[in-house]
Formats: C-alpha cells, sequence, structure tokens
C-alpha cells in the first residue's frame, strides 16, 4: 500500500527551484552542490550543511545552497536558521511554489500562524491543487482553532488525495469541533481503514444509519442505549434504506433511498439525525453510498438553517394574540432531554393554567425525537402567544416585538461568560437563580433582573404527615462529567479535595489563583468545579460514617455505583416527583451539599416535605438568606457526624416559603399588563 499518512510534509532534494535560479559561478560550486546533495542522501547532514556554508560564504545569494541548507536546518528542527535561509531564497524567487510551501511549513513550525497563513494562502494562489499546502493550512487553522476553515482546506485536500490519513482524520476532528458527528464519524473511519488499523471506538453507543438493513436490525433489537445528555439515556435510533422490516422495534426506522425523499426527511422531520454511518471502508460501493447519505445529510442541516432564517423572519412579524376563548397564551420552549428545564416547565404550565392561561408546551412528544429551532418556530409561529418562556434562553428564538419573553436564568450559560452586549428587547422579563448569575447578566447589558430561586410543586412536595424512619438520604447524580469537561484542572482538584477535607473555605483570590493556572474562568471553576467537589466528599463522608451511625444511610441518583465508599449504599435513581417526595417523607435527616447555593432546589423540597436539612455550610459565600435556624450545618467529616445527635432551633418549612411554581407564575403575570382574560 502507497504511503497515505503525510503526518509531516516532507522536503524535497536540491535541485527543487524550478526557472530563474541563480546561475552557478563556477564549476567548483557546482561540484560542491552535487556533493552536499550526494552527502545528504547518505544521510550525513552536518557534512551536506558544510559545503552549503562553503558556497555561501563565497556566493550569499546562490539559490540552491541557500534552499539546500534552509532544508537541512529543517529537519535538524534549527526552524530560526531555517527560517532565515529560505527568507533569502525567497527573495530571490518570491513565486516560487517549492520556496512558499517549504516557508509556510518553516514558520508553522516556528507557530508564527500569522505568516505561516499568508505564505500558504500565496502558494494557493498560484496552485489552488497544492495538496500538502492544502493539508498543512488545514493543519494551522485546526491548531489555532478556526474549525470552519479547517473543514474548508482539509476537505480539499482529502478530494486531491482521496487516501491521505492525516486529512482525513483531522478533518474528521474538526467537523466533530462543529458538531457535525456523522461527517466526522465517516471520515475518522475512513482515516482508519488507509492507516491499516482497526475503525476507532466511539466513547458511547451513537445513534447510526445502517447501509446494511440486517445490521440496524440487530442492532435495533440489541437495546442499546445512547447517552444524550448527562442525565437522560435513549434508546438508540437505527436507520436503514428500505421498506419496514418484519417485528422490527420502533428505533429502526426505514427510510426511501431516493435524494429528494432523504433530504426532505431529515430537513422537516423531528426524528434524531444519525451521528454516524455504519459501512464498509473496504468495500467501493458502500464507500460511495456512506459518501452519499453524508452529503445528503449535511445539506439537510443547511437547509434547516435557511428554513430556520424564514421562519424566524415570519415569527418576528407574526403580533400575538388572545386564544378564541379570551385566554392569555403562553408558549414554554422545552425538552424532554433535559430534566431540570423539563421539570420546571411543568411546574410553571400547571401554576400558569391554575391561573388561567392557555399553556403550549413545545417539545419532543417522545424520545426518538430531537427538535430543531425550526420546530419550536414554526409551532411558536402557529400559536400566536403573548408571552414566551424558554429558561435559561435555551432556544433563543425570535419572537415579535409585542410578545413577552420571560428567560430564567438557572445556569452559567457559556453566552453569559463572554462578558458581552446582547440584544436584550424591551419586553424582556428577566429571572437569576443568584446574585452571580444576575451579575453575569449586567455584564452582559441586561437592566432589570429579578432574582427567583428554584422552585417547587406545592401538591407533590409537602409534609405528608407519616412517622418517620431514623434515616437520612441524599438526591443527586454524582457529576463526574465535571472531570471531563474541565481537563486541566487536575492540580485545582487535588488542592480543592484537600481543602474541603480540611474544611477550608474558597475565597476570590484563591478562585483568580485557580483561574491563571488553567483555561477556565474563576466563576465557573467556583459555580462548577468547586461544587464538584463539595457534593463528592460529603457523599462519601456520610457513607464513610454511617456504621457510626444509628441510622439508615440511602444514595438515590446517578454515577455512585462507581464509587467503592458510596456503592454499598446506593440505591439508584428516582424519577423526580412524588418517588423523591416519598424518600424525604420517610426520611428523618436529608443531606443537602451545594458548594456555594442555599436556595436550591434541592433544598427547598426538602423542607417543603418537614425532612431535618443536614446541610454543607457555604454561608460565608451564599446569597441570603441563610436559613440558620432551619438546617444543620457542617464543613467537615467531623461536623457531619456531630450535627446529626441535633436538631435545628426552627422547623424547616420557612425555607419553601413563597417558592412554589404557583408563587413565581404570579409574579410573572404581575410583570405582564395583559389581561388573564380578555
Amino acid at each position: 500500500m502507497k504511503n497515505r499518512r503525510g503526518v509531516k510534509p516532507q522536503v524535497r532534494q536540491v535541485p527543487a527551484v524550478a526557472g530563474g535560479r541563480m546561475p552557478v559561478n563556477t564549476l567548483e560550486i557546482q561540484k560542491k552542490l552535487a556533493e552536499a546533495n550526494l552527502f545528504r542522501a547518505q544521510n550525513q547532514p552536518a557534512k551536506a550543511l558544510a559545503l552549503c556554508e562553503e558556497i555561501l560564504a563565497v556566493e550569499p545569494q546562490q539559490l540552491d545552497a541557500l534552499f539546500l541548507s534552509s532544508n537541512l536546518f529543517l529537519q535538524s528542527e534549527q526552524f530560526v536558521a531555517a527560517k532565515e535561509r529560505i527568507e533569502r531564497a525567497l527573495l530571490l524567487q518570491p513565486n516560487s511554489p517549492v520556496l512558499l510551501f517549504n516557508t509556510g511549513l518553516i514558520l508553522f513550525a516556528l507557530q508564527e500562524w500569522a505568516a505561516s497563513e499568508q505564505k500558504l494562502r500565496a502558494l494557493l494562489a498560484l496552485e489552488p491543487q497544492h495538496q500538502r499546502a492544502l493539508f498543512l493550512l488545514g493543519q494551522l487553522m485546526f491548531k489555532t482553532e478556526r474549525w470552519e476553515a479547517a473543514v474548508e482546506f482539509l476537505h480539499r485536500s482529502v478530494e486531491k488525495a482521496p487516501e491521505h490519513v492525516d486529512s482525513h482524520l483531522m478533518l474528521g476532528a474538526a467537523l466533530h469541533k462543529l458538531s457535525i458527528p456523522f461527517y466526522g464519524h465517516y471520515h475518522q473511519r475512513l482515516g482508519d481503514y488507509y492507516a491499516g488499523r482497526p475503525p476507532t471506538k466511539p466513547t458511547r453507543l451513537q445513534h447510526t444509519f445502517f447501509l446494511q438493513p440486517e445490521r440496524a436490525l440487530q442492532s435495533a433489537r440489541a437495546a442499546g442505549r445512547v447517552q444524550e445528555t448527562i442525565q437522560k439515556s435513549v434508546l438508540q435510533v437505527c436507520y436503514y434504506l428500505g421498506d419496514p422490516l418484519p417485528e422490527a422495534p420502533k428505533t429502526a426506522i426505514g427510510l426511501p433511498p431516493d435524494n429528494v425523499s432523504l433530504l426532505d426527511f431529515f430537513t422537516h422531520n423531528s426524528m434524531t439525525h444519525p451521528e454516524a454511518i455504519d459501512f464498509d471502508p473496504a468495500n467501493a460501493l458502500e464507500r460511495a453510498e456512506a459518501k452519499r447519505i453524508v452529503q445528503l445529510l449535511y445539506k439537510s442541516l443547511i437547509l434547516r438553517s435557511q428554513t430556520q432564517s424564514e421562519l424566524e423572519k415570519k415569527s418576528r412579524a407574526t403580533a400575538p394574540a388572545y386564544g378564541p376563548d379570551g385566554r392569555l397564551r403562553v408558549f414554554i420552549a422545552t425538552s424532554r432531554k433535559l430534566d431540570v428545564m423539563l421539570t420546571n416547565s411543568y411546574g410553571l404550565q400547571a401554576a400558569l393554567q391554575q391561573l388561567g392561561c392557555e399553556v403550549f408546551m413545545a417539545m419532543e412528544q417522545e424520545e426518538r425525537q430531537s427538535y430543531h429551532a425550526i420546530h419550536f418556530l414554526q409551532q411558536l409561529i402557529d400559536f400566536h402567544p403573548q408571552v414566551v418562556i424558554d429558561i435559561n434562553n435555551y432556544f433563543k428564538l425570535a419572537i415579535h416585538p409585542d410578545v413577552y419573553g420571560v428567560y430564567w436564568y438557572q445556569d452559567p450559560m457559556p453566552i453569559l461568560f463572554r462578558g458581552k452586549p446582547l440584544p436584550w428587547r424591551p419586553r424582556d422579563l428577566l429571572y437569576s437563580l443568584c446574585d452571580e448569575f444576575t451579575a453575569m447578566l449586567h455584564r452582559c447589558g441586561a437592566g432589570t433582573v429579578h432574582l427567583q430561586g428554584f422552585c417547587y410543586d406545592q401538591q407533590i412536595f409537602r409534609d405528608y404527615g407519616l412517622p418517620r424512619k431514623r434515616k437520612i438520604v441524599f438526591v443527586g447524580s454524582a457529576h463526574d462529567f465535571v472531570l471531563k469537561q474541565y481537563v486541566g484542572t487536575e492540580s485545582i482538584l487535588a488542592r480543592m479535595w484537600t481543602m474541603v477535607e480540611r474544611g477550608e473555605m474558597i475565597t476570590p483570590a484563591l478562585l483568580d489563583e485557580f483561574a491563571a493556572s488553567c483555561s477556565f474562568p474563576a466563576n465557573e471553576i467556583f459555580l462548577m468545579v468547586w461544587s464538584y467537589v463539595v457534593r463528592k466528599s460529603a457523599v462519601r463522608w456520610l457513607c464513610e460514617i454511617a456504621s457510626s451511625l444509628h441510622m439508615e444511610v440511602v444514595i438515590y441518583g446517578r454515577g455512585w455505583e462507581a464509587d467503592p465508599a458510596v456503592a454499598p449504599y446506593f440505591k439508584g435513581p428516582l424519577t423526580h416527583g412524588k418517588a423523591v417526595a416519598d424518600a424525604y417523607n420517610e426520611a428523618e435527616f436529608a443531606l443537602v451539599c451545594q458548594g456555594n447555593d442555599l436556595q436550591s432546589q434541592r433544598l427547598v423540597e426538602v423542607a417543603a416535605c418537614g425532612a431535618t436539612p443536614v446541610v454543607y455550610d457555604c454561608r460565608y459565600c451564599a446569597d441570603p438568606p441563610h436559613w440558620d435556624d432551619e438546617c444543620l450545618w457542617f464543613r467537615t467529616r467531623e461536623q457531619l457526624l456531630a450535627c446529626l445527635n441535633h436538631k435545628p432551633a426552627k422547623p424547616p418549612f420557612g425555607i419553601s416559603q413563597g417558592r412554589t411554581y404557583l408563587d413565581y407564575a404570579q409574579h410573572i403575570l404581575q410583570h405582564i399588563p395583559l389581561a388573564v382574560q380578555q
């Protein structure tokens, strides 16, 4: 098999510069050049370089000697010296493709990205199909995280050299960065094949388009689950071309084979798009078919984007209207894939309906679906609401100027971390979970921001008045995704584990120090990494002291089975709602361990159910109120053990007062000058 990798572009042998070469002055120079090339071919670079130096001492502008010595310096990774020689050569032949490429290569090695890009673009202006320049420029764009440009040049490189391993692999990685997984998987698979190695195993199961219907049926019957979000896994969707298969699971979806039908389906249908293509790259027909499928999928993304733009214009022009029965219309955008958002959306829906509003919940109807903006926008246009509620402004829907937009920021969204002004509208009603998020919104140009903590459903989360067991429960996931999401914070995590173990407090100065040592801002480290360490530590402490307690210890949630200290007490996940309320009602105590927040939904629900909150003491950094007399407090393992022998001065119900969804819904309607009933 011919060499397809090209990891590092190889320099050419002299003579390499065609046309316009400086004439050699003597036969002696020609002889020395021939000898230098021979020494280089014999892997004796020092002797070759010595001869080049002799030539340049006599003839400083001898082009072949400049080029050869530059190559020799490049091969020995003496990039500064290589740059000096190649730039002298380039002055003599500024339009030489060979010199432009080698200059770009040397500047790339020196990480002089802008200068390297300029030389490579100049070369491509002369030779648009120069494959090595296309690959190197694509590599440069990848290094500088310009993913769209990387895809452009690497795709052109692949077109010129279809079996070039590194073009495929890097193109696949860039496409994954752009959240185009099916195309990324396709090129990753080809790169692995042309490298002569087995296919790279995905880190998780993926929704897949199978070229062989039998493989689709087999995979669908295996009923594997795809982890779509941290909290949500769904059955794998298995596409194939052809008619429905007999007795196939509903996750095996047959599609018509023609381009028009496939494009229409993937553009307009809400079924989840495949993330991977299952094909045999050794089969030329399957390679071609896989290419057709990924190109159609990619075209559907383009058409969806165009459709979204058209629908956004239409939505901005669609005036709000009362329903046929004269009720105020409220549109809530949410998703089945986001548990917390969905829970809060359901809570607000019920409360607003109780207050007389007509409420439409826009979300996927089943787990095989994944809504795109076009699906939300079409339903928004059809409904004509006066109010749109979008938690975290997650879906960023375009709405008419007369429509009120209610945005409840419950998470530190990436756009808020940027601190740049956002296009707020006069009728935007902003809510924030805490003072930290409020400050972030103000830095993004927001005006009035109302503080609104998590709510609870008073019909579910309440004290049932039943006898309680001598028992302490914790409900919550392990959140180990932090370890993958915050790569490069290992030393910070090590210090935090020690700090929490000692009961030490986090400070702004220390957070700034942590931020300076990694690529994440201080407030993100505080909200995510510190909270993770506190949660993990507190749950482990509880399990480690369980044998010293005269009570039962139970942990619910996800991810704890991998923790040896917690696993013996772990009972699996609970569906949010009555199951969680039942757990709080039968226990005397409930552990609450946020590292920076005393207004969490967990604390409110625990209090509403009448269990005694056992709370990690973050009063020094948390927004008030602090509920000093309603909770038991700890910041170390020893304090946790000791506090469980006491009772708070006051019952916990004051914590949940005024925090129902009905309270919040009333606040929203009080700030919208429209009658609930026309």
